[in-house]
C-alpha cells in the first residue's frame, strides 16, 4: 500500500510520482491515466489524498479521498474570512450530510487555521 497526495487532474510521469510508484512496481503511465480520469470533477490542482494498493503483478487499485477540511477552507477564503454558506458546503461535501460532529470538526479546523467565519 502506497499513500500519496496528488494534485487533481495534474498527475504526470516523472518525479515525485515515478520513484514512489516505481518502488512499488506500479506502472506510472497506468496510474496517471486512471488518476486523472477519476479526478475530473475536482478543480485542477486540488491536493487529493490517494491510496494505491497493488493487487497482483500488473494490477493495482486506486482510492482517491476527498480533499481535507483544511484544503477546502483555504480554497474558499476571501481575505481571511469564510462565509457560513461556505462552511455548510464544506460539511456537506466532505461528510455527505450535516451532523453535529461534522460541524464541530470543520469549526475546529477553522479555528486551528486562524481563519474567521463571517
Amino acid at each position: 500500500m502506497t499513500k500519496l497526495v496528488v494534485p487533481a487532474g495534474l498527475a504526470r510521469p516523472g518525479p515525485p510520482l515515478s520513484p514512489i510508484l516505481g518502488q512499488a512496481q506500479i506502472k506510472v503511465a497506468d496510474f496517471v491515466t486512471q488518476f486523472n480520469a477519476l479526478t475530473v470533477e475536482y478543480a485542477p490542482g486540488v491536493p487529493l489524498p490517494t491510496v494505491v494498493v497493488k493487487t497482483s503483478a500488473t494490477k493495482f487499485t486506486l482510492q482517491v479521498a476527498t480533499p481535507t477540511v483544511a484544503t477546502l477552507l483555504w480554497g474558499t477564503t476571501v481575505g481571511r474570512t469564510v462565509s457560513r454558506v461556505d462552511l455548510w458546503g464544506i460539511v456537506l461535501f466532505r461528510y455527505g450530510r450535516v451532523t453535529p460532529a461534522a460541524v464541530v470538526t470543520v469549526l475546529g479546523t477553522l479555528k486551528s487555521t486562524r481563519l474567521t467565519a463571517r
